[in-house]
């Protein structure tokens, strides 16, 4: 059993396990997730100072509820590069576990309307955390040389914030060359409710996905006896950037899957992967797209819909309906379809492919172009009189056109299947 987990960007993780049995051109199973939650992260220059207070510049990430980070207990964490010696830099994640910020909420006094008309922070001057008193105002000031020995060195940052970095890295200020971080709520989560049934927590979306689809990787590959029976890899891409667009490098449109997936198949192909491989490869693969649903709310009960719409409801059931297809998946088909009829007659048809590894049954499913075809009730009506024996006849099928006088399956697609009482 082997293990790779690559990294990009140090930020997005596919993580693999595979047995010995495995074959250049079997699958990969996969669960994609995404790790981030909206946040507020520090601007390149953060410090700031208004009326003798010391604030620290921030931006919003993602579409969050900025309302709820007023009066909470605040920190930051994140990575910080560091010098270790000349032209030689390590980067390190950190995560400061006491409230060193807060953003205060304005007083009810001073903004009679804010319960009439909603709270409405003004995201660019609403929304700065308090650091500090300035340093004249407090026992921690510095005197006039060292002061401006730390302007003239960390012009971009406040020499105190600097300085609990370096206390949490058991390092100088002035090895600090940068910063990435983020503000972070450092309440803990936990569980709760009468019958301790509610996770009392920030973030659940995507972090409880994350942890599930790690765990199941793990739980899955717990002895060498799990993957005696397997051919495929197990994979699970955590990807990061999803909350502002996944096209950044280490984002769920970015090629790193792709790039990762034929790496891994180079592995095992001494480092050579023909395009016929490794789309192949690409065949044989399933992916689960995993992220966090939303329960009903008690509350805003008119802000859900209590039963799935209609558009909603035929979409995932055209989705099942291929991808079943495609696999050849008998089991899930039977919930949509009635196969006793075609197992029962054509047992050998369900596992024919073409050159292009299709199944009949996704070619069936895949091949109506016609507005009508495109509806799943007439799909599934034709597919029933098919697997049911109802005029069924393969001759007939291959020659259907639509409206526009277009074979609704192709003749070269199925040429390729040894077809039986043909």
């Amino acid at each position: 059993m082997h293990q790779h987990h690559p990294a990009f960007h140090d930020s997005a993780f596919p993580k693999r396990k595979l047995d010995r049995r495995y074959n250049v051109g079997d699958g990969f199973h996969v669960i994609a997730v995404h790790t981030e939650s909206p946040y507020l992260k520090l601007k390149p220059k953060t410090a700031s100072c208004k009326c003798n207070y010391s604030m620290v510049n921030v931006q919003t990430y993602g579409a969050g509820l900025w309302y709820t980070w007023f009066d909470r207990d605040l920190s930051v964490a994140g990575r910080v590069i560091l010098r270790t010696g000349h032209n030689s830099y390590v980067h390190k994640l950190l995560k400061v576990d006491r409230p060193i910020l807060r953003i205060p909420t304005l007083a009810i006094h001073l903004d009679h309307s804010g319960n009439q008309d909603g709270f409405k922070p003004n995201l660019e001057t609403h929304l700065l955390p308090l650091l500090s008193m300035k340093p004249e105002d407090t026992s921690l000031e510095f005197n006039s040389r060292e002061k401006n020995n730390a302007l003239s060195s960390k012009p971009h940052h406040h020499r105190l914030l600097m300085q609990v970095l370096s206390d949490k890295l058991n390092c100088d200020v002035d090895d600090i060359v940068n910063i990435e971080l983020n503000v972070c709520v450092i309440q803990p989560s936990c569980l709760g409710g009468g019958n301790n049934e509610f996770i009392f927590s920030g973030r659940l979306a995507n972090l409880a996905s994350s942890y599930c689809a790690l765990r199941a990787l793990i739980d899955s590959c717990e002895s060498p006896g799990d993957l005696a029976s397997e051919n495929a890899i197990r994979m699970v891409a955590l990807f990061d950037n999803t909350e502002v667009g996944s096209g950044s490098v280490q984002g769920a449109g970015a090629p790193t899957m792709f790039q990762a997936m034929r790496r891994i198949v180079g592995d095992f192909a001494n480092n050579y992967v023909g395009e016929g491989s490794f789309a192949c490869t690409i065949r044989q693969s399933f992916l689960v797209s995993a992220d966090m649903a939303h329960g009903v709310h008690p509350n805003f009960i008119d802000k859900h819909v209590g039963d799935i719409p209609s558009v909603y409801r035929w979409e995932m059931t055209n989705r099942v309906v291929h991808a079943a297809a495609r696999g050849g998946n008998l089991k899930i088909l039977e919930e949509l379809l009635p196969f006793e009829a075609l197992v029962s007659a054509f047992p050998s048809l369900i596992s024919l492919r073409n050159n292009s590894g299709e199944t009949f049954l996704h070619k069936a499913v895949s091949g109506f172009n016609s507005y009508a075809f495109r509806r799943l009730d007439k799909r599934v009506e034709l597919l029933r009189n098919m697997l049911s024996g109802k005029n069924f006849h393969v001759a007939n099928i291959i020659n259907v056109k639509n409206n526009e006088g277009e074979l609704l399956f192709t003749w070269p697609s199925l040429a390729t299947f040894t077809l039986p009482h043909q």
